[in-house]
């Protein structure tokens, strides 16, 4: 199970706390919450505090989403090392 929930938001961005499994069957809720930020022009930031278990789904998208004003906080090193690497690329 995945849960977002938005944690603080001002003019120029938006906090989310992401909670759970980021999987394939979940991710793309994940993907279009912040799309939906980033299209209103809001710098993303993913609070992955909660974050248990990535997989490479998951880390592909979070990686793409990366590229555009999104960044990651208090993620948990071996899920950061995922996101980076992606299938032990």
């Amino acid at each position: 199970m995945l849960r977002l929930t938005v944690v603080a938001e001002s003019d120029a961005s938006v906090t989310v706390r992401v909670e759970g499994r980021v999987l394939a069957d979940s991710v793309s809720l994940l993907e279009t919450e912040c799309r939906r930020h980033l299209s209103s022009g809001h710098k993303v930031v993913l609070d992955f505090s909660g974050v248990t278990v990535i997989d490479s789904r998951g880390a592909a998208v979070v990686r793409g989403l990366k590229r555009h004003n999104l960044e990651l906080t208090e993620c948990w090193p071996l899920i950061e090392e995922q996101i980076a690497w992606g299938d032990g690329q």
